[in-house]
């Protein structure tokens, strides 16, 4: 008799065992999932609409990061600029709009990346200007930013940060509050793709624009984007 009462009581226990794990274990249904998008989308909205003096950047680089969430202190795995831009604006009205390209400095620019970009070591030797005075004049337009944006953001600012490390300064980017044009753009847009070419020409449908790698050409064409995505998708500031 009292092992019969131990075996209904183990059973008893590993039925209540297996149903915790289930609810656990449980695929949210479609409409928490759905609402949970719709969450995030009302948040980028009213995100976008806060932003009043957006700092735009884009970069043109000597490769790729190497690894998976390196950080820009990790110098010997980030690659370096060689051109950038950004367009910094009050409201709707632009306010400065600057192009540099870095002048290489004991190191050459790989022909892979010339090919893409078209920016060669002897090109960037004879018109380039030094990091250090580059980075200068970005602080200075960040200082007077409230959000930085730019397209694939972990790219442009592990990058961008790693040339302030090496000139001995911390980044600012990791400071910054921030709109990614690739992951919440093509987010509020439901985008499969968050390619540069996807969300543009997802926003910008209809209009031509140029394929080629230059800085100052894409960081236009993402400042005209955004504010293109903030009138078609306005929240509360």
């Amino acid at each position: 008799m009292e092992i019969t009462g131990i075996l209904i009581l183990v059973v008893l226990v590993l039925i209540l065992f297996l149903q915790v794990k289930k609810r656990k274990t449980a695929v949210p249904r479609p409409r928490e999932v759905n609402d949970f998008f719709a969450e995030k989308r009302a948040h980028i909205k009213n995100k976008i609409a806060r932003i009043e003096r957006p700092l735009f950047i884009h970069n043109e680089t000597t490769g790729l990061i190497q690894g998976k969430y390196t950080a820009s202190d990790d110098l010997s795995k980030v690659p370096r600029t060689v051109q950038i831009a950004w367009r910094l604006y009050e409201g709707n009205k632009l306010a400065e709009a600057r192009s540099f390209t870095i002048r290489p400095d004991r190191y050459l620019i790989p022909l892979e990346a010339s090919a893409i970009n078209g920016i060669t070591t002897e090109l960037a030797k004879e018109q380039g200007v030094p990091i250090q005075e580059t980075l200068t004049e970005l602080s200075k337009a960040l200082a007077r930013t409230d959000c930085v944006i730019s397209h694939y953001n972990y790219f442009r600012h592990t990058i961008i940060g790693a040339d302030y490390v090496r000139l001995g300064y911390d980044n600012p980017l990791n400071k910054m509050q921030s709109f990614d044009m690739m992951e919440e753009a093509a987010l509020l847009l439901k985008l499969e793709s968050n390619s540069f070419h996807s969300v543009i020409h997802a926003i910008l449908a209809g209009e031509n624009f140029s394929n080629r790698h230059d800085a100052a050409e894409n960081v236009a064409v993402i400042a005209k984007a955004f504010f293109q995505l903030k009138k078609a998708y306005p929240g509360k500031p």
